[in-house]
C-alpha cells in the first residue's frame, strides 16, 4: 500500500493507531464510570428524599390523615422525582402526589416490590423503591418513591457528550503530536537510507553528524561494521581465490582417484566372490565324488561280469541260440557302459558350467536354475535324508545370472543343512515355492531347522559374520547372496523366523522381469 511506504507513513500510522484504540478503551472506561457516577447520584437524592418521607409521614399514616398525607407530598419538589405514593396495608393507593391512580386503587408493582429481596427495581430504564411504616412491628402501610429515569438519562447524555468532546481534542492533539514525531525519527533514517543507497561499491561510508545521541551511536556503529564488510570482502576475495585454485587442482586429480578407489572396489568384491567360490568348489569336489561313486561302480561290475564270461568261456559260440544270448549281454552291458559314462559326462559339464564365469543374463524360467542347484547339492541331500519339497508356480522368463542365482540358492540351502544337523531335527524339510504376480516372480525357501535368534537375524548378511565355528564358515555366503541379488539383478533378499523356522524370500520386481 502507499501509504506504508515510507518510514514517516509507517510510524505515523503506528501511533496513530495506538493513539485511537487507547483513546477508544479510556473513552469506555470513562463512560462506564460516569454511568455508574451518574446513577449513584440519582439514586443518593431518591434514597434521601425517600428517608426524609418516612420520617415525617408516620404520624400520618398512623392516624390515616390522608388530607396533611396528601399536601406533605405535594410540597416535595424534585426533577429526579417522577411520582411518590402511599399504600396501605393491601398495597391500594391512600394518597399521591402525581394523580395517576384513583383512589383505593391497588398499586400494580406491589406484589413484586414486596417479593424482591430489597423492595427495589433500580435499573436504566425503571426506578422503584417500597419502604414499610411500621409501629411496634406492626405493619401501617408502605412508602412508594418513582424515580424520573429521564432525567438521569439526560444527565447521562450531557455528560458523555462532554466526555466525547474532550477525548476527540486529545486525539486531534495527539495524532497532531505523532505525525511531527515520526518526523523527527524518521529524518535521520532517512538520511541513512539515501547515504546507504547513494554509495558507490567498495567506497568508504561516511554519514553527515547527527544532532540526537542514539543516532550519532547508529550512525558510527554502521560506518564501522560497512568499512570492516569492504575489508573483510576484500580479504574474502584473496582467500576465494585461493580456494578456488585449490578446488581446481583437487577436481583435477579427484576423478582419476574416484575411478581408482571404485576399480579397488569392485577387485575386492570379486576377490570375494572367487575365494567364496572356491570354497564351495572344495566342496563340490566331495559331491563329485559321489556322484561318480555309483556309475563308475556299476561301470567296473559290468565290465567284471563281462571278463569272468570269457575268463570261465561260459559261452558256445558255435551254438546260433547261445552265440545271440552272448551278444545281446554283451550289448546290454555295453549300453550300460555308455549311459554311465554319460552320466558321468552330465556331472562334469554341470560343474564344469557353475564354475564358468557369465557375463550375459540368460531369459529363463526361475524353476530351471533352482533345478540345476539341487542336482549338485544331491549328494548332500541324500547324505543327510533332508526332503526337498517343490512347488514350482512361476512360469515368467526372467533375465538373471544363471551361475550367480544357482550360487544363492545353493548357499541358502547349506545353510539349511547346517541348521538342521546342528539342532539335531529328526524329519529334516525344506521347501521351495516360486509364483508371479502382476509385476514380479517370487522365490520362497523355508527350513524346519528351529529358526534364527532375533538378535542375530539383523547381521546374517553382513560380510564375515558366522554363526558357525571358524573351520566350517567363513560368513561371506549369504553377504554374497544379497549382493549378487540387489546388486546385479536389482532385485531384493530378505529373511525371517517364525514358530522354529527360517524362510528367506527372493523378489524379482518388475524392473528386473
Amino acid at each position: 500500500m502507499r501509504l506504508f511506504r515510507t518510514i514517516k507513513d509507517r510510524i505515523f500510522i503506528t501511533l496513530s493507531f495506538t493513539i485511537v484504540v487507547i483513546s477508544l478503551i479510556v473513552y469506555f472506561y470513562f463512560v462506564y464510570h460516569l454511568q455508574i457516577r451518574v446513577f449513584g447520584f440519582f439514586d443518593s437524592v431518591n434514597q434521601t428524599i425517600n428517608t426524609m418521607l418516612v420520617s415525617n409521614i408516620r404520624g400520618y399514616v398512623y392516624n390515616q390523615d390522608k388530607k396533611n398525607m396528601k399536601l406533605f407530598l405535594d410540597s416535595i419538589e424534585s426533577e429526579y422525582l417522577k411520582n411518590i405514593l402511599i399504600l396501605d396495608v393491601k398495597g391500594r393507593v391512600i394518597a399521591q402526589k402525581n394523580s395517576h391512580y384513583l383512589e383505593e386503587d391497588k398499586y400494580k408493582n406491589f406484589e413484586i416490590l414486596r417479593s424482591l429481596k430489597n423492595q427495589s427495581i433500580k435499573t436504566k430504564i425503571d426506578y422503584k423503591i417500597l419502604t414499610t411504616f411500621e409501629f411496634l412491628d406492626v405493619t401501617l402501610g408502605y412508602l412508594v418513591i418513582e424515580g424520573d429515569i429521564k432525567k438521569y438519562q439526560e444527565v447521562l447524555k450531557e455528560e458523555t457528550r462532554s466526555l466525547m468532546l474532550f477525548v476527540l481534542i486529545v486525539v486531534t492533539i495527539m495524532l497532531f503530536v505523532s505525525y511531527f514525531i515520526s518526523i523527527a525519527i524518521s529524518k535521520p533514517v532517512v538520511l541513512m537510507v539515501s547515504t546507504l543507497q547513494s554509495i558507490k561499491e567498495n567506497e568508504q561510508l561516511h554519514f553527515d553528524r547527527f544532532f540526537e545521541e542514539e543516532f550519532i551511536f547508529l550512525a558510527r556503529s554502521i560506518e564501522e561494521k560497512h568499512n570492516a564488510l569492504i575489508s573483510l570482502y576484500e580479504n574474502l576475495e584473496k582467500e576465494v581465490a585461493y580456494k578456488t585454485k585449490e578446488l581446481q587442482e583437487l577436481n583435477d586429480t579427484l576423478e582419476i582417484k574416484i575411478e581408482e578407489s571404485v576399480k579397488d572396489i569392485q577387485l575386492k568384491d570379486h576377490l570375494i566372490q572367487e575365494q567364496t567360490r572356491f570354497v564351495e568348489m572344495g566342496k563340490m569336489l566331495s559331491m563329485i565324488a559321489h556322484q561318480w561313486r555309483q556309475p563308475l561302480a556299476a561301470i567296473s561290475t559290468s565290465v567284471l561280469g563281462i571278463q569272468i564270461k570269457i575268463g570261465l568261456q561260459l559261452y558256445n559260440l558255435e551254438d546260433p541260440k547261445k552265440q545271440k544270448d552272448f551278444l545281446e549281454y554283451l550289448e546290454n552291458k555295453l549300453t550300460s557302459i555308455h549311459n554311465y559314462v554319460q552320466a558321468l559326462s552330465k556331472t562334469i559339464d554341470t560343474f564344469r558350467n557353475y564354475f564358468r564365469n557369465e557375463q550375459e543374463m540368460n531369459e529363463i524360467v526361475i524353476s530351471e536354475p533352482i533345478e540345476n542347484a539341487l542336482y549338485l547339492l544331491e549328494a548332500l541331500i541324500d547324505k543327510y535324508d533332508i526332503e526337498i519339497d517343490k512347488k514350482f508356480e512361476s512360469q515368467k522368463k526372467i533375465f538373471i545370472l544363471k551361475n550367480e542365482f544357482i550360487q544363492v540358492v545353493m548357499n541358502i540351502i547349506t545353510n539349511a543343512n547346517d541348521a538342521l544337523i546342528e539342532n539335531n531335527i529328526e524329519h529334516k524339510k525344506i521347501q521351495i515355492h516360486t509364483y508371479d504376480t502382476d509385476n514380479s516372480v517370487t522365490v520362497k525357501i523355508c527350513d524346519n531347522g528351529g529358526g534364527v535368534a532375533k538378535d542375530i537375524i539383523g547381521k546374517i548378511f553382513d560380510p564375515y559374520f558366522s554363526t558357525k565355528n571358524e573351520k566350517n564358515g567363513t560368513g561371506m555366503g549369504l553377504y554374497m547372496a544379497k549382493m549378487i541379488i540387489g546388486k546385479h539383478h536389482n532385485a531384493s533378499i530378505n529373511v525371517f523366523s517364525k514358530n522354529k523356522k527360517t524362510y528367506f524370500t527372493i523378489k524379482f520386481s518388475d524392473k528386473s522381469v
